[in-house]
């Protein structure tokens, strides 16, 4: 932590604080954070002796080339490439003093002294609204501007008005996400921050690194582990860990509990969507999913789906999503209709009525015809191959079956040799070839089509 900065004539920036962790030599490249600023150490003092190199719990002066000295400050910290990351959140053990005249409150304004630093924040307490004195608690601390920390990293809290120190604590997690209210989970994970157990804290430490991508090195600054692969291994062999294949180069690992989050995400966003339309069996797919885009990994979402498919959560058909405990809820007469309208649309064959027709046709509930022909669709017995025009599934399959012994004899159709073939006029021949080329049945060529992929096997 840098504690003094000036400029020696000959010389140029020096520095001057404690060493932490590590040690250093001349020579060595450094950065300095915040501000992610290169520099060179040029040469090295220890009590004004000229040192090759400087270890733990040592002082020194840092002689520093690539910066000039107003472009650095006391609070800012000298540390190894990729070791510290800025931050303007951070997560704590906070502690009230015992002889604190009153407690801290939720929200409150306090100067935080970590390191060589004096930066104002808010305090964010996380289960309680305000803490007593000689109590301690997990908080948030929204910092004015950027700090870096480290995982058990001690600090000062003092009033901002008068200056008195009130409490203090260590540092749970350096570079925080927001929570928002913290569930039983959450806090449970923050008591393993603080645990003596390596295998907890760096469990721990994944959890709310939630999605995003990290480096086992990184378990050093997070967790206080310096063989993080080593402890990577452990946790993806013991199942804390789970590898999601983002693509075919790119594995992302993530903590089982963020997935089971997550899975719990998507069933409470579906029950939702279920009780808004209760004569649907599926929703849209692409709809539905479009509201997990801001996780920014849809491999990742796309893992999740399929799993809970294979454990018979979730139900997927055609471009629809559902849950399996959720569906329409027909009364008798609702039931009776879906029966008949199946069955007026099999009967009809490729001269199928129009949503209007089957309202006609409906004695009862003929408000509730569309949703019952969507609920068709969605169950696997119509199929819509334009705005409104549904055929049955068997329709359908016939006439899969037919165009292809067609095609095995001759192998470009125009329009008008399918509608004949299939024995239909103009008005439903146009959308059934352009739901062919649409599904990748069949692929155009000007007039002619040719066979592409019988996508209905």
């Amino acid at each position: 932590a840098i504690d003094r900065t000036f400029a020696m004539e000959g010389h140029g920036t020096v520095v001057t604080g404690s060493v932490a962790t590590g040690n250093l030599q001349v020579g060595e490249e450094l950065l300095i954070q915040p501000g992610n600023i290169e520099v060179r150490v040029r040469s090295l003092q220890n009590h004004t002796h000229a040192v090759k190199h400087v270890n733990r719990g040592q002082r020194a002066a840092i002689n520093l080339a690539g910066i000039h000295h107003n472009e650095t400050h006391r609070g800012q910290e000298l540390t190894a490439k990729g070791h510290l990351l800025p931050s303007k959140l951070i997560t704590v053990n906070l502690i009230a003093l015992s002889d604190a005249v009153k407690p801290i409150k939720d929200r409150s304004r306090v100067r935080l002294h970590i390191g060589a630093a004096e930066i104002i924040c808010n305090v964010r307490l996380l289960d309680r609204e305000k803490l007593d004195p000689g109590c301690s608690a997990p908080a948030q601390l929204f910092l004015s501007e950027s700090a870096v920390t480290t995982w058990n990293q001690p600090f000062v809290v003092r009033s901002e008005s008068p200056v008195t120190t009130i409490g203090g604590g260590q540092v749970l997690s350096p570079n925080a996400k927001r929570i928002q209210s913290a569930d039983q989970l959450d806090l449970e994970m923050l008591a393993k921050l603080a645990s003596q157990q390596p295998a907890d804290r760096a469990s721990a430490a994944l959890f709310f690194t939630d999605i995003e991508n990290w480096d086992p090195t990184s378990l050093s600054r997070t967790a206080g582990i310096k063989e993080g692969p080593a402890m990577e291994q452990i946790l993806l062999e013991n199942g804390e860990l789970v590898e999601v294949l983002i693509s075919p180069t790119r594995k992302l690992r993530v903590h089982s509990a963020v997935i089971l989050r997550l899975s719990k995400r998507i069933l409470n966003a579906l029950k939702k969507q279920h009780d808004l339309h209760p004569l649907q069996s599926v929703i849209d797919r692409r709809s539905f999913l479009s509201g997990f885009a801001y996780l920014g990994e849809d491999a990742l979402v796309k893992a999740v789906v399929d799993k809970l498919r294979s454990d018979k959560l979730i139900r997927l058909s055609g471009t629809g999503i559902g849950r399996t405990d959720c569906g329409p809820r027909l009364s008798k007469n609702e039931q009776t209709l879906l029966t008949n309208i199946v069955s007026w649309f099999r009967a009809d064959g490729l001269s199928p009525p129009t949503v209007a027709d089957c309202e006609k046709r409906a004695t009862k509930n003929r408000e509730s015809v569309g949703q019952l022909v969507n609920l068709a669709v969605n169950n696997g017995e119509l199929v819509q191959i334009a705005d409104d025009v549904f055929l049955h599934q068997e329709v359908v399959d016939w006439i899969s079956q037919t165009l292809r012994e067609l095609f095995s004899r001759q192998a470009q159709l125009t329009m008008a040799e399918i509608r004949d073939c299939l024995g239909t006029t103009r008005k439903y021949a146009v959308p059934i070839c352009e739901y062919l080329d649409k599904t990748g049945f069949t692929e155009r060529d000007g007039d002619h089509r040719t066979l592409k992929c019988a996508v209905s096997d």
